[in-house]
């Protein structure tokens, strides 16, 4: 199984930090661990956002550990937070609720348990990420494209990572 990173309680690096009397690059050092969730860039804390990794791309996607980090507005994230890039157009429902190429989403991974129509990060077993919707049939659940030309998952291809609660879309203007 992938292992995520994911941001934890607000302030918590601040603290181990100032109970190590370490800064960001004594405690990267001595750990080995890069510290994107907090800090920008240049080391300096910013209050307003949430550094957080891109950890995959899905559909299908491997894990995007060369992805880096994005600046995401603290009132967004939650505790458990990860993002994945959105990569295919088996979500596009061709308007702007859909997920598109490129799209950003914000997973919640302490949200696991399936309701009917949400969208949820899996991780297709041997075979990397996707984002799909939840569907109860009277079979049981399945997980569905938004778009009708995309795969439907069984639930005993996947583990659910997270259900998706946010995208962020970075369009060109025209």
């Amino acid at each position: 199984m992938v292992r995520y990173l994911a941001y934890a309680e607000p302030n918590t690096l601040e603290r181990i930090l100032s109970a190590l009397d370490w800064t960001p690059e004594e405690f990267s050092q001595a750990t080995g661990l890069d510290l994107p969730l907090v800090y920008r860039p240049s080391g300096e804390p910013r209050e307003d956002v949430v550094w957080l990794p891109v950890v995959a791309s899905g559909t299908a996607g491997r894990p995007w550990p060369e992805a880096g980090v994005l600046p995401v507005p603290k009132e967004l994230v939650r505790p458990g937070s990860m993002l994945i890039r959105v990569e295919g157009d088996s979500m596009d429902t061709g308007d702007e609720d859909g997920l598109r190429d490129g799209d950003l989403v914000l997973v919640d991974q302490n949200l696991r348990d399936l309701r009917p129509g949400k969208v949820y990060a899996l991780e297709i077993l041997g075979d990397g990420i996707a984002i799909k919707r939840a569907k109860k049939t009277k079979r049981g659940w399945v997980f569905a494209s938004d778009n009708p030309a995309g795969p439907i998952l069984e639930p005993d291809e996947v583990s659910v990572l997270g259900e998706v609660y946010r995208k962020i879309s970075i369009r060109e203007v025209k």
